[in-house]
């Protein structure tokens, strides 16, 4: 619907709405300035540097909107350049848009064609001049030019400035120079467009109109265009549209075809997870347009997020210094530049298709779902790409200005004011509508770019969706706003960990560390501020996105299969076009000046001129007096004021505090240094946080007491501690000198060992008990795999404790001499975790801060290290890490080999050790080591095997053999080298057939002790240290006691199980462990247990009364109601008989016994069995737990609680029944 034909007047819409275009601007260099090369350009070619430009005109002169000294330096990023030669080797004008973030935050857009002119500027001329000459004495005083160009020096400099003895056409000098335009919104093919015709105008010889009167008619006569609007703006060759979108998707004028024509989608995608993760990331390319085309597709891609950090799309070579800024950001250099390699920046080369992707990335939700997806959609053929600049206007363009006036009656104006003075009708004007009308193929190709986006955007948006289907769920809504407010960086907006419950396990690593992105947590504030009436149009379009997908699962936009078209979701927006049936809006074309100034005629050149302003002016003060009422006026200044007092408001309580660099020269080093300051203060603030909150979800119950609650995942304390690894190398890169690898970190560990190696040559890995894998010692022998270390001691002893510097050179070298660890950043990543794990990380780090020589070399003055009110409470912080135990580096590195000293303490009775051949197997919860014999009368064994993590149980036994096979064995204690952790597996019995139970085979739970801990317990007498192992030797007092521990011990089975945190090797001690259920049974059982013989005082064998009852039910008939617990328990009894069995001994057996009752669920079924057998009657007298009939039913009960909670046993627990 046209706008003349409708019958309204939209002269008050127009002149309501907020102007579309800022500012116009023309920068280069003229006479007044000298030339001022970027960087160390003084000795080199002056033709090939680059030379700072300068603001040559702008409009209005005093712009409110956008700061000129910054705009020139991003129009012109690289300077301005010389070229010698004619007009053929002068490159076409370049166009690139922009965009400018101020202080506030705020962002506007922005586009500049590029071109060259012709040096006519006798000062200019002069100072090349000058330049050259020394250039050239320069290379006649060195023996071996760095720089040879025979070409450009064939004729001689000295011809520059006399044309008149040269071809003009060889020896004209032309400069680049830029004209600009400062928009609202990002319409970048409006503004291409329209500078392109601006510039072909200006060289055409035929000008109704001036110059003056369009850009005029930009600034003040063009308005944003409403949604759902069409505007129609005039430019000097045709009409150009100017569309918004009725979509809730942001505004998006790039073409996300051409982006990936660059790069590859798996690139992209693998691109924008850095970005969600919130690393730093790095674009490169020669071309300006390039690096705002990815910049913006990655910041449209997140959406609903925003990226709320340090976004410089392009950065200028006078602000190279910004890369070095210690925040994320996006960030796009020139290609030519060199970038040194960095741990935690992402760098994309988009020339070339190549990325560099930080270590320990993630792959993003259903990546390749998505990779296919994408290429589903962008597998058309790609539109022919335009040959000629100023192809790209047939494209977009739809009428020509002189047709579509035409059609309009001028005593049926719209605008009612003045007659339009209507631009003559060109050659050129013919010419582009006879090859539009040639053309019916241009609208086609706009629309299916304009598809191919909204496709691929909807495409994004539902993978989000889908990845946090049910986040609204989990989302913490506070009581009330105020408390919210004045304690939202205290309180959790988000239960993560239940979050992280319901999702597949192959996404928990990427999930898990986006939820702690900063991204993440402001769009839960939105989300809760929504709650407060706080509305939000990226929050309401993702939540009912979300409720769409969930009422039409069939829609799956990801899962596309190959070559069917992604299907457009409902409700989805469309792309405004002519055919639409949208309103149109035309804006008023520009008009001859009436204005006393002179125009005079315009001869063509290759130069932009300079705007004449008092023309302009003397028009702006006309024009404000013949359309703006007061009225109007009035109604624009009430609105431009409860806008900013909304904007002033919202940024008060705005639950995102944004970061920005300013691309002003004048103060930068000052911004710099505050910038670093405000580094410093958020890093110890988010040390604290990380901190804090780790050690809270690693205390569990302990928290639950003080109000918090949080229970930890393993795939959850493996993120955080993550998270302490990249701030402590954040802390290491702050203020770096020279960048000289990945790891900032390593490398200074790196001098530390050097320094180290210095002072004590004689110390070498061996020599400090390191783990290198390549360790080769003569004394040591190998056996099935296994190096054993011989010792000659017979009571074996911990070695005293070193210092914290010989400590720390051990670490230093066993993490260098692990080969599965390649790279410096995961060197650095796995010291930090195995100090964590040995609670020494504090001590380390203070260590090497003390180091003050290294650190005045390797850092400047405002680094993080270098400031000692930083450091001291950044040390502090990481103190309190030693307040509850980690496994961070064991369960992170499960293929790495590891030495365990394996302690041998023999009891001190006489004939305690044996001749048999000894033999252990050593259970962690990643593996066992295998069953491995002992050399004999050896008490240290030292063995390399793989990583078992967190040691359980050890199974220990000999063949029997020899003179004298009995052995008395106290203890073993096992240490993992690596980290100092020791386990200790209490025995205190005998190994040997003339044992009561004849058991040549024991299962030894662990318990962790500390090295001093243990060294207490050494010093106190056997008698006082080892109690024995199995209840069948202690009397219980009474069964009393006993059924307090079984109740004891089925407590603690259930908080197990409903529990995620718990260990598996937890279980393994709550079924065998001291106070665990198989000692409970056990004393239950002995108490009031008969002896089998007159002869036999010790306390009986609760395994002899199983025995029988085995004898008894085994001949039941098949129709008892009882079978199917008769038959489980005969089947488990009968694979205990086995000979492979009896070296477990009765006690063993017993003990595998009550575990496979406990993984059938049938324990409770045998319990009463035995209580209804005739072995119970004539077994266990009248303190029996068979004979009273209220306990048995207490126990019965307790018992029947363990069959609904499906616990899993060890292997290590049942391994007689495997063999």
């Amino acid at each position: 619907m046209k706008m003349q034909d409708s019958g309204f007047d939209f002269t008050e819409l127009m002149e309501s709405r907020q102007r579309l275009v800022h500012g116009y601007m023309q920068c280069g260099l003229d006479g007044s300035t000298g030339l001022v090369p970027y960087g160390e350009c003084d000795n080199g070619d002056p033709l090939e540097a680059s030379y700072r430009t300068k603001v040559l005109d702008i409009y209005p002169p005093c712009p409110a909107n956008f700061d000129p000294a910054a705009t020139k330096e991003i129009c012109m990023p690289a300077g301005v350049r010389f070229l010698r030669g004619g007009k053929s080797v002068c490159p076409d004008p370049v166009f690139h848009s922009f965009v400018i973030t101020r202080e506030d935050g705020s962002q506007k857009y922005g586009g500049c064609l590029t071109y060259w002119t012709e040096v006519t500027c006798p000062q200019i001329l002069n100072s090349m001049q000058m330049l050259l000459d020394m250039y050239k004495e320069q290379l006649r005083c060195e023996k071996e030019p760095r720089f040879t160009h025979p070409d450009r020096f064939h004729s001689g400099p000295d011809t520059l400035l006399s044309p008149s003895t040269v071809d003009p056409e060889v020896t004209s000098l032309h400069m680049t120079k830029c004209i600009a335009i400062v928009i609202e919104l990002p319409y970048v093919d409006f503004v291409r467009d329209y500078l392109q015709q601006l510039l072909q105008y200006s060289r055409s010889p035929e000008q109704a109109l001036p110059l003056e009167s369009y850009v005029y008619n930009l600034l003040y006569e063009v308005m944003s265009p409403g949604p759902g609007h069409i505007l129609k703006v005039t430019a000097p060759f045709s009409i150009l549209n100017v569309a918004m979108e009725t979509s809730p998707l942001p505004l998006f004028d790039y073409s996300l075809e051409e982006l990936y024509s660059y790069i590859s989608p798996s690139t992209f995608v693998d691109m924008l997870t850095c970005l969600l993760l919130e690393h730093q990331v790095m674009l490169l390319s020669k071309d300006n347009q390039r690096l705002m085309l990815v910049a913006e597709s990655l910041k449209c891609l997140i959406y609903p997020f925003e990226w709320d950090h340090v976004y410089v799309p392009i950065v200028p070579a006078t602000s190279l210094d910004l890369i070095e800024a210690p925040v994320t950001y996006i960030m796009g250099l020139s290609a030519n530049l060199s970038l040194e390699e960095q741990a935690d920046i992402c760098v994309l080369d988009i020339d070339n298709n190549r990325l560099t992707l930080p270590e320990d990335i993630p792959n993003l939700p259903s990546r390749d779902e998505l990779v296919h997806a994408i290429n589903s959609i962008i597998a058309r053929p790609n539109p022919s790409q335009p040959s000629d600049p100023f192809s790209r206007l047939k494209l977009t363009t739809n009428i020509s200005t002189g047709d579509y006036l035409s059609q309009n009656n001028p005593g049926n104006n719209t605008f009612g004011q003045r007659r339009l003075n209507r631009p003559p009708k060109l050659k050129l004007i013919r010419q582009c509508n006879a090859e539009l009308r040639d053309s019916p193929t241009n609208e086609d190709k706009s629309q299916h770019s304009s598809a191919v986006n909204l496709a691929i955007r909807n495409l994004f948006l539902d993978h989000l969706c889908k990845m946090l289907q049910n986040y609204d769920k989990f989302v913490i809504y506070p009581l009330d706003r105020k408390t919210w407010d004045a304690n939202r960086d205290n309180l959790d907006n988000f239960e993560r960990d239940v979050f992280l419950c319901d999702q597949a396990e192959q996404n928990l690593t990427f999930l898990s560390r986006f939820l702690e992105t900063h991204m993440f947590s402001s769009f839960v504030d939105s989300k809760i501020l929504c709650s407060f009436n706080v509305s939000s149009e990226a929050i309401a379009h993702f939540d009912s996105r979300i409720e769409e997908l969930r009422k039409n699962a069939l829609d799956e936009v990801i899962k596309s299969p190959p070559g069917v078209e992604v299907r457009k979701p409902t409700g989805s927006a469309k792309t405004p076009s002519l055919s639409t049936g949208l309103v149109d809006i035309v804006c008023r074309p520009p008009i001859q000046c009436s204005s006393s100034i002179p125009i005079g005629e315009t001869t063509p050149t290759s130069d932009f001129p300079i705007l004449r302003t008092q023309l302009l002016l003397e028009h702006a003060s006309d024009k404000t007096s013949a359309s703006m009422s007061r009225k109007l006026l009035r109604q624009r200044s009430i609105k431009e004021a409860k806008a900013k007092l909304e904007h002033n408001s919202n940024s008060l309580t705005s639950p995102t505090v944004k970061k920005h660099f300013p691309l002003d020269t004048a103060d930068s080093f000052d911004r710099m240094m505050k910038a670093h300051a405000d580094f410093t203060n958020q890093l110890l603030k988010d040390c604290k946080n990380k901190i804090n909150r780790l050690l809270v979800l690693k205390m569990g119950p302990e928290a639950q007491g003080l109000g918090y609650d949080y229970v930890i995942r393993g795939v959850e304390e493996n993120s955080m501690v993550g998270a302490i690894c990249d701030l402590v190398e954040r802390v290491w890169s702050h203020g770096l000198v020279i960048r000289d690898g990945k790891s900032a970190l390593w490398n200074q560990l790196r001098r530390h060992l050097d320094r180290w190696k210095e002072k004590h040559p004689q110390c070498s890995p061996s020599s400090t008990g390191s783990t290198s894998e390549d360790d080769s010692v003569e004394d040591n022998y190998r056996t099935s795999g296994v190096f054993f270390r011989r010792s000659s001691q017979q009571t074996p002893n911990l070695p005293p404790d070193i210092s914290t510097n010989e400590q720390l050179y051990i670490d230093i070298n066993s993490i260098k001499n692990l080969r599965i660890i390649r790279t410096d950043t995961g060197r650095a990543r796995a010291f930090i975790r195995l100090s964590i794990e040995k609670q020494c990380l504090q001590q380390y780090l203070e260590l090497i801060t003390s180091d003050v020589e290294i650190l005045s070399k390797r850092y400047k003055d405002y680094a993080f290290l270098r400031d000692e009110e930083k450091v001291a409470p950044f040390i502090k912080y990481l103190l309190t890490l030693s307040a509850v135990p980690f496994t961070c580096f064991t369960a992170s590195f499960p293929n790495i080999t590891i030495q365990y000293k394996l302690y041998i303490v023999n009891s001190n009775k006489f004939n305690a050790q044996s001749t048999a051949n000894a033999w252990v197997l050593l259970t962690g919860e990643k593996g066992d080591t295998g069953v491995y014999g002992l050399p004999r009368g050896e008490s240290i064994v030292s063995l390399m095997t793989r990583n078992l993590g967190e040691l359980r149980s050890l199974r220990v036994g000999h063949d029997n053999s020899g003179l004298s096979p009995g052995w008395c064995l106290d203890h073993i204690l096992v240490e993992n080298v690596l980290n100092g952790h020791c386990t200790l597996f209490r025995c205190g019995g005998w190994l040997s057939r003339s044992s009561r139970d004849g058991s040549i085979e024991r299962l030894l739970i662990g318990e962790r002790v500390d090295r001093n801990e243990y060294r207490n317990l050494r010093n106190t007498s056997q008698k006082d240290r080892s109690p024995p192992r199995f209840p069948s030797s202690l009397r219980v007092d009474g069964t009393v006691k006993a059924q307090e521990m079984l109740a004891t011990a089925v407590n603690s089975l259930v908080r197990h199980r409903y529990r995620s945190q718990e260990s598996e090797g937890t279980l393994v001690t709550l079924l065998c462990g001291p106070q665990g259920l198989v000692p409970a049974l056990q004393g239950l059982l002995s108490a009031g247990l008969r002896p089998t013989s007159r002869f036999n005082r010790g306390t009986p064998l609760v395994w002899e009364f199983v025995h029988k009852v085995y004898l008894e039910v085994s001949e039941v008939n098949t129709c008892h109601p009882d079978q199917p617990a008769i038959q489980s328990f005969v089947k488990c009894v009968q694979l205990l008989m086995r000979p492979s069995c009896s070296s477990v001994g009765l006690d063993g057996k017993f003990q595998t016994l009550i575990c496979l009752g406990v993984r059938d669920g049938v324990l409770h079924r045998w319990f009463y069995m035995m209580s209804q057998s005739l072995a119970a009657s004539k077994c266990y007298d009248n303190t029996g737990i068979f004979k009273q009939d209220s306990m048995l039913g207490e126990i019965m009960g307790l018992l029947k609680i363990l069959e609904d909670l499906s616990i899993p046993v060890d292997v290590s627990l049942i391994h007689q029944t495997e063999r």
